[in-house]
């Protein structure tokens, strides 16, 4: 397995001057962190990370959201294209990366609410979307892995059996879903059953406290969590995910009106010796 920090605790869009978190966070003892794509980012300054990553031997995973004019779901197939095309911009930003995975809520825009649940139409179209995706990244050696959000910040896919019935529906080896714990934890009936029945779909794992601070601090049962992740045989990315204030962006998005932890230096190092403390006693 491998424990990852994602860079969302500071920002949505890395800039030249995040670079030194990368070493801090080597110190710390990550085996790697998930970088959020940005559709600005040029090839140079992606090839500077990529070398940074390198010469630190820090993996990375990456993430990334469609924005509302390239939706997976929209009913006009000019927008639906945009969306495939973004996803494939995403796939070559992430192999210049040398990533092997991109995650994210890649199906429809953040917060947007038509007052109405999913329609079958909207499935399919993002099946759609997602299998030509797959395909796409697929001949990059690169998987998607969809996340679903919670009822409070999505309407199209808010829970694990949703996001396993759409991964069933695109149908393709290059795509699959993201277990959040933190969405989890509001959304899902159970743990241990949900990620059992999900488990040929899970590709990706965040791990996400309820309050979205320092991990074993908050609500979510992490002892029946790891318990599920180790009888699945899950040995892929395990990524904390945390959010704090330091960004305005993520304080709208995700309603971030406090941080959980002391600093974000004190929350890395807590995580950390919490995940490895988890993996460990669930051997």
């Amino acid at each position: 397995m491998k424990i990852g920090l994602n860079l969302l605790l500071w920002t949505v869009r890395l800039e030249e001057t995040d670079l030194q978190r990368l070493d801090v966070l080597k110190e710390i003892g990550f085996d790697g962190v998930e970088i959020p794509l940005s559709p600005d980012y040029s090839d140079r300054f992606l090839d500077k990370v990529s070398r940074r990553l390198q010469s630190l031997d820090l993996a990375c995973s990456c993430s990334a959201f469609l924005p509302p004019e390239s939706s997976a779901i929209h009913p006009d197939p000019s927008v639906r294209k945009r969306g495939q095309r973004q996803l494939e911009q995403f796939v070559n930003m992430a192999a210049r990366l040398n990533s092997s995975v991109v995650m994210g809520p890649m199906h429809s825009p953040h917060k947007d609410f038509p007052g109405r649940g999913p329609s079958m139409d909207e499935k399919k179209w993002c099946a759609e979307v997602l299998h030509k995706s797959g395909e796409y990244a697929q001949s990059h050696d690169i998987r998607l892995s969809v996340e679903f959000l919670n009822r409070f910040e999505c309407y199209f896919l808010t829970h694990s059996l949703e996001a396993k019935a759409l991964v069933d529906m695109v149908d393709h080896p290059h795509v699959g879903m993201t277990y959040d714990t933190h969405h989890a934890h509001l959304e899902d009936a159970s743990i241990h059953d949900t990620i059992m029945t999900c488990q040929q779909s899970i590709n990706h794992i965040h791990i996400s406290e309820s309050h979205r601070g320092t991990p074993g601090k908050g609500l979510v049962n992490w002892a029946e969590t790891f318990r599920a992740i180790k009888d699945i045989q899950y040995d892929d990315w395990l990524v904390v995910e945390a959010f704090g204030q330091g960004n305005q962006v993520l304080i709208q998005g995700a309603n971030i009106w406090r941080n959980c932890f002391e600093s974000e230096d004190q929350l890395c190092k807590e995580a950390l010796h919490f995940v490895n403390e988890q993996i460990n006693f669930t051997i």
